[in-house]
Order: C-alpha cells, then structure tokens, then sequence
C-alpha cells in the first residue's frame, strides 16, 4: 500500500473525528487528575456518556 493512499484512510472524516472524541476523553481526563485524581476519572466518565449520547443520536 502506497504511503499516499493509507494517509487518504486516516484522513477520512469519520475515522478522525473519532480518534479526535477518544484523544480529548484521554487528555481532559488525564488533565484533570493532574488536579485531583478522583477527578479525572468522573471527567473521564462524563465525557465517554456525552460522546456516546452524541454517537447514539445518528
């Protein structure tokens, strides 16, 4: 596979925008328990219920 084609794959929209949701569920929750750990797991946890409301609308 041509390195050209496999990066049009990555690129599509729907592949993007879910590693872009799963990529700010890691980062928001990690950044949180920097603060208070107990923290980032309820960040964490709400942000996978609002993506997966979101997902569950389409």
């Amino acid at each position: 596979m041509d390195i050209w084609t496999r990066l049009r794959t990555v690129f599509q929209r729907e592949i993007l925008a879910n590693w872009l949701m799963v990529s700010f569920i890691i980062l928001t929750s990690v950044g949180a328990a920097m603060v208070y750990p107990p923290l980032g797991l309820i960040v964490g946890g709400l942000a996978c219920g609002v993506f997966g409301f979101l997902l569950g609308l389409e």
